[in-house]
Parts: structure tokens; sequence; C-alpha cells
């Protein structure tokens, strides 16, 4: 008895492997997103620890928040704060408590100091060139500096104005500080001041890191505690409200 046998022709088979191209054209994208999207939750809920553990430290801290810098000190930041770090349940690297597990710190940040240090590369990341907090129009602590611009600071809790309206901590870059200044190094247009949109989270200026969205979004935190996704005109749209968002008693 014959059998026919069926076979592919070339042309059938280029048709399939077009087919399957179009599918992977129309799905990666769509998977990238969503990758994209699951990267940025998970940073906004290890960032939400660090509003919670700030809440606890003022409670414990006569309503004080954790300032910024320690008063006569230039290198001991609220990242490296025992207290504040014994809170948000971190593990640290014994020598420098800025130094936090690579499990907690966003995934996305790639200009980490611990590049020059490879022998801790796989175990912690430099929350500093991570997360950035205001301090601006704060408080200057005893034995602190009192001009405007000093960074021994603290917030006195109750006296802030509209706490969910008011930024505590932001994605940045370098040195651990969120700054207010639109169009400065410190706040920029990703998509036409200098290129920044391409070099984006590898600035070696302490610039807010759009890591998310297309590298247009940030994750913040408000004093209240809460968090959200901003898109870079959220930030920067010049409104007395977005100018208020940076200072906690306005």
């Amino acid at each position: 008895m014959n059998r026919k046998t069926t076979r592919f022709t070339l042309v059938e088979l280029l048709v399939v492997i077009a087919v399957i191209a179009i599918l992977c054209s129309l799905l990666l994208p769509a998977l990238g997103r969503a990758r994209d999207t699951a990267m940025q939750a998970k940073c906004l809920s290890s960032m939400k620890q660090m509003g919670v553990a700030m809440a606890n430290y003022a409670g414990d801290s006569n309503d004080i928040n954790v300032p910024f810098q320690y008063p006569g000190s230039s290198s001991a930041t609220w990242s490296s704060n025992e207290l504040f770090v014994k809170y948000i349940g971190v593990k640290t690297y014994r020598w420098n408590l800025s130094d936090w597990d690579k499990n907690f710190v966003c995934s996305k940040a790639t200009r980490l100091y611990e590049e020059t240090s490879p022998s801790i590369v796989a175990q912690y990341r430099g929350a500093n060139y991570a997360y950035g907090m205001t301090f601006w129009s704060t408080t200057p602590l005893p034995g602190g500096g009192t001009e405007g611009w000093q960074k021994q600071k603290a917030t006195y809790m109750t006296k802030v104005k509209s706490p969910s309206m008011r930024f505590l901590f932001d994605e940045r870059t370098l040195y651990g500080e969120a700054s207010p200044s639109n169009g400065s190094t410190n706040l920029r247009d990703p998509a036409t001041e200098n290129g920044w949109w391409a070099r984006g989270n590898d600035a070696t200026s302490p610039s807010i890191a759009y890591r998310h969205g297309g590298s247009r979004t940030v994750n913040t935190i408000y004093l209240d505690g809460h968090g959200a996704n901003l898109d870079y005109r959220d930030l920067m749209n010049g409104s007395a409200e977005s100018i208020r968002r940076w200072s906690p008693y306005l």
C-alpha cells in the first residue's frame, strides 16, 4: 500500500518562521514592560519599608526623624544611622552601614560604589548611591549647621504640614540627598537636558534617577509613609504645590 508523505514546502516553512517572528516582536515588548513594572513595584516596596522605619525612629526620638547627616560629620548620613537601619531590618556590611543587602536596594540601581570593591559586589549595595532623602527647609540640630544649605538637619514631625504631600525619599544616583533644584544636576528633564535620559542611572552627579517607566519615572516616599511612582513631569511642573512638596513646613 502506498503512503502519501506530506512535507512542508520551503515557502510554507518561511511563512511559519515569519509568523513566529511577528508573534515574538509583539510579545517581547509586553514582557519587557511587565518585567519593568514588577521591578518598579519591588523597589517601591523596599522604599516603603524606609518610610515605616522613619516613623518608628521618630516615635522613639522625640518626634524627630533621622537627620540627613550627623552633626560634626561629613560622611555619616541617614543611611548609616544604626537605629534607622535596625528598624528597616536590612543586613549591613560592618565597616559601613550604608552598604545594604543587595536584595533590598533597587536592582536597577547601576551606579553603586561597591563597583570599586569586587570582594563585596555580590553582597552589598551602597544605599547612598540608590536613594536620596529630603532635608531642605528643615530644622538645624543642636551642634549642627545653621545655614540653609547645611545638612545637619532633621524634621519635627508634628510641625509638618500635609505629610501625605511632602517628599521624604526618592531615587538618586549619588550622595543620598534629594534636592528640589529644578533644571539643575539634581532634578533634570530626562528627555531634553544634555543626554541625561541616555546616561540615566549612571550619572556621576547627584541627580534624580529615572529608573522605571522607560527611564521616565521615579519612585518616591512621602512623610506619611505612602509611596508613589511619578513621571518626571510631575516633579518639574513648576507649580507652587510642586515646590512645596520638598519643604515639610511650608
